[in-house]
């Protein structure tokens, strides 16, 4: 049917044209269409402004309609490292994975594990075009790293004798702060400098976003996480000498998982996606990808920052216990779940460590086994990239059925080893074994020394676990 416009009332046929019209655009809302349409034919408005209003609305249905997520026909090629000791359900998310719109390249590096089914596995090392990067590829724990610090007072003939563990086991439950604890000084964060690096926001959500992370920032500064975070008292072993080292593993804490859990959802609901799809891109160019990359960046530095408090914490502790020598030290900084602009794209590393030619890294075990201080050597296959530790072998709920008894105890009768907090997901079965995963990975890293554990500080054990 032609519809002429023009005639004074709007038929019924006409009517049912219209809708048919609206709903083939998509046009749900259709009242005020409707209501126009009652008051032409009452003679209390021009039958023109019916059309008017149609037309419009079928325009802003245009404008409004979101592009397909269309996966890539296949996976993009990636290496492997240690196919042997990775899972394949960890492959089967990872070729997902490269099939994702915007990836052009990849490696799996060998602690690789499954998070979760067609999500980024730990271990993953994902390239995208330089205008796009997925926030899901980060993750909630953005910039989660370690810090080295290693001191000058030789233990060559020093024993840790049982005054000795006592000392800085104490010193851990004093001056560090797991879970939930929150730091209790919070003028640290103030006098970090970290506020007079606070990035502009172009956007309304990067301006949401940043108030919730300023707002828990004071307290979250220089604390650890649960799961698998740490502070550590032992030595350095280069094969030379031994030295006093501190060593400690944690992210950006809540600072970082409001900005994930916003931007991967505001990430996806740019898209016409399937339904159960986790993983979407952002433009960079874009008022909102831009702030996500100056947030992200932050949040490295809160990460970075809180380390380093966290040192300065335990050793102003140490000085006041009589250790002198503290001034003469060597700090190693490394980090994992982040993404960086390179030559070849936006870089992802989730669970995996940067390795440029002649930076030092560090890849830790478990708390019953020696981490790793490595020398990148730049390989350019696997995009300059690093296992970030051992990797799972069960995981967290399957290590709770796995490991009964007490954690603690057995970490001291077979490693020597005193743990402050940590559980059966922690246990030091559940992970692969470090010398086997280094074995994979001998021509992206040159281990150069070795840190042993001693003391070893974990949140209190935890029993609920979500899938992502």
């Amino acid at each position: 049917m032609t519809v002429h416009k023009g005639s004074k009332m709007i038929t019924k046929e006409q009517k049912e044209e219209i809708h048919q019209r609206l709903r083939d655009a998509g046009v749900r809302k259709l009242g005020d269409v409707f209501n126009l349409i009652n008051s032409v034919n009452q003679g209390h408005a021009d039958e023109s402004a019916v059309w008017g209003l149609v037309d419009d609305l079928i325009t802003q249905q245009e404008k409004s309609k979101k592009a397909p997520l269309v996966m890539q026909s296949a996976p993009r090629p990636y290496i492997i490292k240690g196919e042997k000791i990775i899972g394949d359900n960890a492959i089967e998310d990872m070729n997902f994975v490269m099939s994702n719109p915007h990836v052009i390249g990849g490696a799996l590096m060998p602690d690789a594990h499954r998070v979760a089914p067609k999500a980024m596995p730990v271990g993953g090392v994902v390239v995208t075009d330089p205008d796009w990067i997925y926030p899901s590829f980060v993750g909630s724990d953005i910039s989660c790293s370690l810090l080295l610090t290693t001191f000058s007072n030789e233990l060559a003939g020093e024993k840790w004798d049982k005054a000795m563990i006592d000392q800085f086991a104490y010193l851990l439950r004093q001056y560090t702060y797991f879970g939930r604890a929150m730091n209790p000084h919070q003028g640290q964060f103030h006098q970090s400098g970290l506020m007079d690096c606070v990035p502009q926001m172009q956007s309304p959500t990067g301006k949401m976003v940043l108030k919730s992370a300023l707002g828990a920032a004071p307290t979250d500064f220089a604390t650890s996480g649960d799961g698998n975070h740490f502070v550590e008292f032992g030595y350095v072993d280069d094969g030379k000498s031994r030295k006093l080292a501190i060593l400690s593993h944690f992210g950006s804490r809540y600072v970082g998982a409001v900005i994930a859990k916003e931007y991967e959802k505001f990430a996806l609901e740019q898209w016409e996606a399937p339904k159960g799809t986790y993983d979407a891109p952002l433009n960079v160019n874009t008022p909102e990808g831009a702030d996500y990359v100056e947030l992200m960046n932050w949040a490295g530095m809160f990460a970075e920052y809180s380390h380093r408090q966290v040192h300065k914490n335990l050793m102003y502790a140490m000085y006041e216990r009589g250790y002198r020598r503290l001034e003469e030290q060597n700090q190693v900084y490394s980090r994992h779940n982040f993404a960086w602009l390179t030559s070849a794209g936006w870089v992802h590393r989730k669970g995996a460590t940067p390795t440029p030619e002649g930076e030092l890294a560090i890849i830790p075990a478990t708390m019953g086994d020696r981490t790793q201080i490595v020398l990148g050597l730049g390989n350019p296959e696997v995009y300059e990239s690093a296992s970030h530790g051992a990797g799972r072998v069960y995981s967290r709920g399957q290590a709770l059925q796995q490991f009964k008894g007490d954690t603690a105890q057995y970490v001291l009768a077979n490693y020597d080893v005193t743990l402050i907090g940590g559980g059966a997901d922690e246990h030091p079965l559940a992970y692969k074994k470090i010398q086997e995963v280094m074995k994979h990975q001998s021509d992206c890293v040159r281990p150069v020394a070795e840190f042993i554990p001693k003391v070893v500080r974990m949140a209190d054990p935890r029993f609920g676990y979500g899938k992502r």
